[in-house]
């Protein structure tokens, strides 16, 4: 993650409250993916999206808020 906002920086300021920000807004988006992901479901019939792929993700979120997240 520092190597996005290291790149970032050079092209544009951001401010800290913004940097605070981030890794909320990552386990927004993969909240969001996963609904995505279930609302097209019975349209598109993704096999793979079952308990334990959700488990899955669901993993990865909460290592990644552990990681990076200050509640």
């Amino acid at each position: 993650m520092l190597v996005f906002i290291n790149a970032y920086r050079e092209r544009r300021e951001i401010s800290s409250e913004e940097l605070e920000a981030i890794p909320c807004f990552g386990i927004m988006f993969w909240i969001f993916y996963l609904a995505i992901q279930y609302n097209g479901y019975d349209d598109f019939s993704n096999n793979y999206f079952n308990q334990t792929y959700l488990k899955k993700w669901v993993s990865w979120i909460v290592h990644w808020e552990r990681l990076y997240c200050k509640f």
